[in-house]
């Protein structure tokens, strides 16, 4: 979620749902705030660059190779706007659209060292108005 101010964001999830902190990664992007349910982590909250006119959720999709999904959002009509970008744990998330416009984001590992490649690329929050960078809803095109 990028959230008008994310620890009031959080304090209400976290009355609302039982939400509990998890990891926290301060990047490009300022604090990046994972949240758990039942011991699981479920989804990442950041206060938003003033850039963004309202506060969203993006969602994310969990994919085996990150460069590989990229080729398919791109073989598919769609466009990255910001990425990959890496992340705690040896991770990358790519923000896309697709044909249509919507956004959504992708999070999953690199089959190869790409830091190289990343330094070329701009980090930081969407360039569209619609991150976490960590998913609320997940769906994987991997079973398991």
């Amino acid at each position: 979620m990028l959230a008008a101010d994310w620890e009031k964001a959080f304090a209400s999830y976290r009355e609302v749902f039982g939400w509990q902190k998890a990891e926290t990664d301060t990047g490009a992007v300022g604090r990046y705030q994972l949240f758990s349910a039942r011991g699981e982590t479920i989804g990442g909250m950041f206060t938003k660059p003033a850039s963004e006119p309202v506060p969203f959720w993006l969602y994310y999709f969990n994919v085996g190779d990150i460069d590989v999904a990229i080729q398919r959002v791109k073989a598919g009509d769609g466009r990255i706007v910001n990425g990959p970008i890496e992340i705690l744990g040896n991770r990358w998330i790519v923000q896309c659209t697709d044909p249509q416009g919507a956004i959504f984001a992708l999070l999953g590992k690199r089959s190869h060292n790409a830091s190289d490649i990343s330094r070329r690329l701009r980090p930081g929050p969407p360039r569209v108005r619609a991150s976490d960078t960590r998913p609320l809803a997940v769906r994987s095109e991997q079973p398991g």
